[in-house]
């Protein structure tokens, strides 16, 4: 459980997850939760299953049904599991980081994280407050994408020319309340 209404499954390979509609594939407590969506994550081995209700602390009855497929064509084995949902009250923190070039870094969290709808470039930066990252960063021209993008719990951070990151050492700030985990924990002010 990651999340107040939302379950992390993990799959040993990836899966199409068009092959079959992957809310039908999920069933929580005997069905007195409904699965409101799937989204696939890590290259479709991963799904967080988002449910319409918060759950409630104590077990949790999780079956997986056969109608999924891998790319192959073969069926996911059905398992039924109990789980323990326990809630979560401490802000998502920054572990680590992967990727790290002049242009962008992904910074890996010890929890999946959300961006809060009114963040915007200047949340986060390096260095100092003018270093920010891309206002659109996909060349588009339309300005839709913010260069923050996340994964679960990785949070890749995209740099324009202009404000590439320097070589050798650099910090990283997260302004406070950009961000919050699936239990609507937000982050404090963060430098990594």
């Amino acid at each position: 459980v990651v999340g107040e209404s939302t379950v992390k499954v993990t799959f040993s390979e990836p899966i199409d997850f068009e092959s079959a509609d992957a809310k039908d594939a999920f069933e929580f407590d005997d069905g007195d939760y409904y699965v409101k969506e799937v989204e696939p994550l890590s290259n479709n081995t991963v799904a967080n299953v988002k449910l319409y209700s918060t759950l409630e602390e104590g077990d949790l009855k999780v079956k997986v049904d056969n109608i999924l497929e891998d790319y192959a064509g073969f069926n996911v084995k059905p398992a039924t599991l109990t789980i323990s949902v326990v809630k979560d009250e401490e802000e998502p923190e920054v572990v680590g980081f992967k990727d790290a070039s002049r242009s962008e870094v992904t910074l890996i969290f010890n929890e999946d994280i959300v961006l809060d709808d009114d963040v915007t470039e200047k949340d986060f930066y390096h260095t100092n407050s003018s270093n920010t990252i891309a206002e659109d960063y996909d060349d588009d021209e339309s300005g839709n994408q913010l260069g923050a993008v996340v994964e679960g719990n990785e949070l890749t951070l995209y740099f324009d020319k202009e404000n590439q990151l320097p070589e050798g050492t650099a910090y990283i700030y997260i302004d406070g309340e950009s961000l919050y985990d699936l239990w609507g924990n937000e982050n404090s002010n963060t430098i990594r």
